[in-house]
């Protein structure tokens, strides 16, 4: 059965089951004079021009690739007062919940300390995985006694001055049980959660898996009312040499407005104090793909087959191909039987490009231009 037909179907369902309850939805209309003569507060937004104050967004990636640490970074920033985050104004200041779904709480412990300083976490409360499952009691975000539970947290952390403004869900996958999550009608129950979270006045971000086709996985369903969603993927070219967390970044749906920083490569490093961050890393674009090429045969020291260097730079074999040809051509690299090696002019122009990580050849005054 197609996503439509199954959607078909709940339709259908809905018209001919009857409801355990009379209402009246006169009282809810709305004449469109009347709407537009309303008087209501502007929309609030929490982060640049794509996540409001009340919204519901999802970041999509293959694992391993660093959204928890994306979401644990995003989720400090919030909540310590930065001022931005990847380029992204924030707008203020918030409460943050972090709901993990996998994670040993000496893990989380370990990476709020390296991407913080350690002090001015108050605003960020987390629900650990660990305890829960030790308890015989993880989150199931699609039974609806346990949403009823987390609305009841929700309550208690307001009477307590605790609410938050963002609520990130990490992850999808593993905050689901009992389910098919590739139906539509199973994952109804989750999504109208989700939608009324939202309607509540919060920011909710839901941290979710891509399948074997890099879309998000399961039912088709839960885009649908999403307000964006955010794709990580592996990065090409010279990003691909970065040891810690790196992905490229792109909005793949908008409702709003598409902010200015909407598709870039982002790195996690150090800064000055020694915390882990989040930067755009703008030098992986000014790297020629050719060099990234020479630098893979590099670090390779030796020959390397046209599909082993696609392989690691994650390029289709016609590009490795037609890359290749143009080092060749210039005499930057040579290929034989055994694959392809870098020259000692390859290596002349990888050390311009990065002269403190590539010693020049011996005899480089051959390569260099007489002025």
């Amino acid at each position: 059965m197609t996503d439509e037909e199954e959607l078909n179907k709940l339709l259908v369902q809905a018209a001919v089951t009857p409801s355990h309850e009379t209402r009246e939805l006169i009282s809810h209309l709305v004449n469109a004079g009347e709407l537009i003569r309303r008087e209501m507060p502007p929309k609030q937004m929490l982060i640049s021009t794509f996540m409001a104050s009340a919204s519901f967004g999802m970041l999509v990636a293959p694992r391993g690739l660093g959204k928890s640490w994306f979401s644990l970074a995003l989720a400090v920033a919030v909540a310590t007062g930065q001022t931005s985050f990847l380029g992204w104004k924030i707008h203020k200041e918030a409460r943050v919940l972090y709901i993990d779904g996998e994670m040993q709480t000496i893990d989380l412990k370990d990476r709020i300390a390296a991407l913080s300083t350690g002090y001015g976490l108050g605003k960020l409360d987390i629900l650990p995985s660990e305890e829960l499952y030790q308890s015989g009691k993880p989150v199931c975000l699609d039974d609806k006694f346990e949403q009823r539970q987390i609305e009841a947290l929700l309550a208690t952390l307001q009477k307590e001055g605790r609410n938050p403004s963002l609520i990130i869900l990490d992850n999808l996958s593993t905050l689901r049980r009992g389910v098919d999550e590739n139906s539509n009608s199973e994952t109804q129950s989750l999504v109208d959660f989700l939608i009324s979270l939202r309607h509540k006045g919060y920011a909710v971000l839901v941290v979710h898996h891509t399948n074997k086709a890099g879309q998000q996985r399961g039912a088709s369903i839960l885009e649908v009312p999403m307000d964006y969603v955010i794709e990580l993927k592996k990065p090409e070219g010279s990003a691909i040499f970065h040891k810690g967390a790196c992905f490229d970044l792109k909005f793949s749906k908008i409702r709003g407005q598409m902010p200015d920083n909407h598709s870039f490569t982002a790195v996690l490093e150090k800064n000055a104090s020694g915390i882990l961050q989040f930067s755009v890393d703008h030098s992986v674009n000014e790297v020629p793909d050719t060099t990234s090429v020479l630098r893979v045969l590099a670090e390779a020291k030796g020959t390397m087959a046209q599909r082993a260097i696609g392989e690691r730079t994650g390029w289709s074999n016609g590009k490795v191909n037609k890359l290749i040809n143009s080092l060749k051509k210039e005499g930057l690299v040579a290929v034989d039987h055994r694959g392809t090696r870098i020259t000692e002019y390859g290596e002349f122009e990888l050390h311009q490009f990065f002269p403190d990580r590539f010693d020049p050849p011996p005899n480089q005054e051959r390569f260099e231009l007489p002025f």
